[in-house]
């Protein structure tokens, strides 16, 4: 395999480049840890890619159990320093061998992927992992119940990719622009600000771009414009936008989020409003690089002020833009990984 005297990691992912969590907290981590000349990093996803039709669903079946396969003999066959799991379950033989083969286990993840089906192989993959990462405190509390090493690590911010807002862009507009990125599994967390939505929208001509949203998603009486998310198009869309937004319900799973679409709208130069669920309190300082807002009053309040006043959308975006580099930028988190990893392996 070409690893010479280097560490050997052994990197799991649950999904490939398109899948957030998978390229966000490891494989984008991948050349900075070979840079360092510690490491070599062997890469492996859980599944092929999805195919369409009869014949592509039984190519994908067939493909997931050979790709389990060559799960186990890569564990059971090759001198490994290291084995860092983002996000997927190992079966319990596989959590057998690496056990019985003495590799450290670093396990990763980001969501409360705990609640649900997800309750016994995630306790599974704590307890038998030397190291726990999590992107937020929430989720380390949770894995703290079985007095485990948990290191809370965010979801970092490419800031090679990431450039801040052009101040000529941030002047008074005709037209504000309020805009959201996700995916069509979290775009019913908009339902949290409807109403706001539609009250600042009969006052000053506003519009909402939502990026990554499916394209049947509408709100009466809101000028609504859905983009399909791809990696290539979401730096142009993120300097389209005026005012970054982030609403979720207070319940158990969104206080586990991560926060990320704040650290990619701060990242921008984006002044930011969110609800004060889980990370996002500590993530935006009130007044200084955005608003936490809860009632439907609040956010009205607060689209309006940034709406009507550019100096204060511009100040906000600079004092986000720094926090996030200073804390969530790739070279900020990424001292903090490789100190975790570099404890961890044997």
């Amino acid at each position: 395999m070409g690893i010479g005297k280097r560490n050997r990691m052994l990197m799991f992912t649950y999904g490939n480049w398109s899948h957030a969590s998978s390229r966000i907290r490891a494989m984008e981590y991948i050349p900075m840890l070979e840079n360092t000349s510690e490491w070599k990093v062997y890469h492996y996803l859980r599944a092929p890619k999805k195919e369409e039709g009869f014949l592509g669903a039984i190519r994908f079946a067939l493909g997931k159990r050979l790709y389990a396969l060559h799960r186990y003999l890569l564990i059971l066959i090759y001198p490994w320093n290291l084995i860092f799991a983002q996000r997927i379950f190992l079966s319990r033989l596989m959590l057998l061998i690496v056990k019985w083969r003495k590799i450290p286990l670093v396990y990763d993840f980001d969501d409360a992927i705990y609640l649900g089906t997800g309750h016994i192989p995630t306790i599974r993959m704590i307890k038998n992992a030397q190291r726990i990462i999590v992107s937020s405190d929430e989720l380390g509390g949770f894995c703290s119940q079985w007095g485990k090493n948990v290191v809370t690590i965010p979801s970092p911010v490419d800031f090679r990719r990431f450039e801040e807002k052009d101040s000529a862009q941030v002047g008074l507009k005709n037209t504000i622009t309020i805009g959201w990125i996700g995916s069509p599994w979290t775009e019913n967390y908009l339902n949290e600000v409807v109403e706001a939505l539609r009250l600042v929208f009969k006052e000053k001509p506003y519009k909402l771009l939502l990026v990554g949203a499916s394209a049947s998603f509408k709100i009466d009486g809101v000028e609504v414009e859905n983009v399909p998310w791809s990696y290539e198009n979401e730096i142009d869309l993120l300097h389209s936008m005026d005012i970054g937004i982030m609403p979720l319900p207070n319940d158990e799973w969104s206080r586990g989020k991560g926060g990320y679409k704040l650290y990619q709208y701060m990242a921008t130069g984006l002044p930011v409003i969110a609800s004060p669920v889980g990370i996002n309190k500590s993530i935006v300082e009130h007044g200084s690089t955005g608003f936490l807002a809860q009632t439907t009053g609040e956010w009205v309040k607060y689209l309006t002020m940034l709406g009507n006043d550019s100096d204060m959308r511009h100040e906000m975006g600079e004092a986000g833009r720094k926090k996030a580099e200073n804390e969530y930028s790739y070279d900020a988190c990424f001292k903090r990984l490789n100190q975790v990893l570099k404890a961890t392996r044997k």
